[in-house]
């Protein structure tokens, strides 16, 4: 499916709400939301939020059950406009202005402000009405936050963090990730936070266009280098089962099909590599899942749906298993790291 702005996709949602949908326009609609956040370019809460709201109002509520199985969230989807002369957050920021008003100024309303201190930038970035408002509210201001971090600021104490709208339940992992001063019902949306960041230097190097899967595999593949030739192309295989079609545990059987040879070649040819099949993959789901926690772009719940675990208690033991921590202390020490 061709890549759907995200403008253009409330623009379709704003319509819908006005005068109702059919069963097919919705599954439409969904679909062009999945691609997006299969494309990396979203937040997956937001939408799945947005998405009930919607398809409750159409008094069909069961359409918006999918959503929690395409659990997708990496950076904001203005990130593939910056341009390779960015040097500084303070250039990063200005392209977002640019891209953020071109892309959104068909909206209408409430406008976000964005603080420097002494030093005032605004972004007049457009909302439209209730559920929508929320939407834009949430997703530009994780957006931003996001990009502070991808830009090296680690510590948020020093930020204030206004929304007009009251606290939703989803908002508890924004404030989790983000130890920041947050201010709900406020005035208007804003974001302060000291001037001095401006300067920080930006690493463009840290944004491209791969897909979330993508990085993934090369994350894996990094760490992994050294192996053989034939464990590079099992891993490779793996990370194909467990990325993209969602198969938690792949065994040597399905791997063996994939790769077009026997599970009793694979597993000798493995052991003449110094692996066992077993151990191999566990070490990839240990690299995979610890990587997404690290990253903090994910809940343990996404990560594990993400990696294809049906059942969250089983990710969280068998992480405990890979890596002798559960989640939630994995990402402690990493932050006290």
């Amino acid at each position: 499916m061709t890549e759907i702005a995200v403008g253009q996709c409330l623009v379709a949602l704003q319509a819908a709400i006005r005068s109702g949908m059919d069963t097919a326009q919705a599954k439409e609609l969904r679909a062009r939301y999945v691609s997006l956040a299969e494309n990396g370019r979203v937040s997956l809460d937001v939408y799945n939020e947005l998405a009930r709201t919607i398809f409750k109002r159409m008094g069909r509520p069961d359409l918006g059950i999918e959503f929690g199985s395409n659990v997708r969230q990496v950076l904001p989807y203005f990130i593939g406009d910056f341009s390779p002369v960015t040097h500084t957050l303070k250039d990063a920021i200005q392209n977002i202005l640019i891209n953020s008003q071109m892309r959104c100024s068909h909206n209408h309303n409430a406008s976000l402000h964005v603080w420097f201190d002494d030093a005032i930038l605004r972004s007049p970035i457009n909302h439209a009405e209730g559920d929508l408002q929320l939407f834009y509210e949430d997703l530009f201001v994780s957006s931003w936050l996001h990009v502070f971090r991808e830009s090296g600021v680690r510590q948020f104490q020093s930020f204030t963090i206004s929304f007009r709208q009251p606290r939703q339940p989803w908002h508890a992992r924004l404030e989790e990730a983000f130890d920041a001063r947050f201010q709900w019902s406020a005035p208007e949306t804003r974001i302060q936070f000291p001037a001095m960041l401006l300067h920080h230097e930006f690493n463009m190097d840290r944004f491209n266009l791969e897909s979330l899967p993508q990085k993934l595999e090369r994350t894996v593949l990094e760490k992994t280098m050294g192996a053989s030739d034939y464990v590079d192309r099992v891993i490779r295989y793996m990370l194909r089962s467990i990325l993209h079609e969602k198969v938690a545990s792949p065994n040597a059987t399905e791997m063996a099909r994939l790769m077009h040879t026997s599970a009793s070649t694979l597993r000798r040819r493995l052991a003449d590599a110094g692996w066992a099949y077993q151990k191999l993959l566990d070490h990839v789901r240990a690299i995979l899942a610890a990587s997404l926690l690290e990253s903090r772009l994910m809940s343990t719940k996404e990560v594990a749906h993400y990696l294809g675990f049906t059942d969250t208690g089983n990710f969280r033991r068998a992480f405990k298993t890979w890596t002798g921590h559960s989640p939630a202390q994995y990402v402690k020490l990493k932050r006290a790291a």
